[in-house]
């Protein structure tokens, strides 16, 4: 099977896995987000699976910023998201002063799982130019 033709049947896929995954989601909360501020790489990785698999607003959010370079992390493990405003927290969504914030860095591994769960996530936005971007976007995974 070619790449052009497993993409629609993986997209269908994620298409379904999304449509279901809001069910069993819940509101994020910084305890989930404090394993990304640290070192240790399987708690990274399973604050990134919960955030995956919450596929909320606010998680995707998270995601888009540890993918773009934009997460960054203080030292008392809180998260934010940096914008043109400022440092943003992503459970509240209020703008907050964070002077000692620095980036999250993630390894080649949990970079390609977000690169990975990204585009499936951005399918199910309520902004209609996010999916059609979604939809547009070669899948490199396929």
């Amino acid at each position: 099977m070619t790449g052009s033709l497993a993409s629609p049947f993986v997209r269908a896929l994620l298409a379904l896995f999304i449509a279901i995954a809001p069910f069993s989601a819940r509101a994020l909360t910084n305890d989930d987000l404090a394993p990304l501020a640290g070192d240790d790489f399987e708690a990274k990785s399973a604050a990134i699976d919960k955030l995956i698999a919450n596929a909320d607003a606010p998680s995707v959010a998270v995601l888009s910023a540890l993918s773009d370079g934009s997460a960054v992390a203080t030292d008392n493990g809180r998260v934010y998201l940096q914008t043109d405003d400022g440092n943003k927290d992503p459970v509240t969504s209020k703008i907050v002063e964070a002077p000692d914030a620095q980036a999250i860095t993630l390894s080649n591994i949990l970079r390609t799982k977000v690169a990975g769960a990204l585009p499936g996530l951005q399918l199910a936005s309520p902004d209609v130019a996010k999916r059609r971007e979604a939809v547009a976007k070669p899948s490199r995974h396929c």
